[in-house]
């Protein structure tokens, strides 16, 4: 039997200023709701949000690049994966060349990006994150880990 407190959702917000705990997170086109149990909503500004939890997803804003340069703009990326100190974050962009749809995936140590893979193949993926280490897999050593 699974009790009322096991069934609820966690949630979470984090702002520039603070961090929100609510029941449910609706992310619109510039708003983002946070509803509370009360029944209680608040809006924030979509770029005010620094990240947010809801359903088993982590999104956390992040510098978008592009042949290795900041392109200035960010983008709230999924958390795909983290092990040995690197975490992957996953994001989709419309490619106008072919009308599809990009996966970006963006590798980072200490919050620092060290590799940008687009459309990555599972092996690729995996042998990157498999064998990093920092001291002898760097995004110059490996020919995997570009864009």
């Amino acid at each position: 039997v699974i009790s009322k407190a096991q069934s609820r959702q966690f949630c979470y917000v984090i702002t520039k200023c603070d961090t929100i705990y609510c029941t449910n997170i609706t992310i619109g086109f510039t708003k983002t709701t946070c509803k509370f149990e009360s029944g209680t909503r608040i809006k924030l500004k979509n770029s005010d949000v620094v990240a947010y939890y809801v359903d088993n997803t982590l999104k956390q804003r992040l510098p978008v690049y592009k042949n290795n340069n900041q392109t200035g703009n960010d983008q709230l990326m999924t958390l795909v994966d983290c092990r040995n100190g690197l975490k992957v974050f996953k994001y989709e962009c419309y490619n106008g060349l072919d009308g599809t749809m990009d996966a970006i995936f963006s590798y980072y140590h200490n919050e620092n990006l060290v590799a940008v893979q687009t459309n990555p193949d599972f092996d690729q993926m995996n042998y990157l994150v498999q064998n990093w280490k920092l001291k002898n897999l760097t995004t110059d050593s490996n020919p995997l880990a570009s864009e």
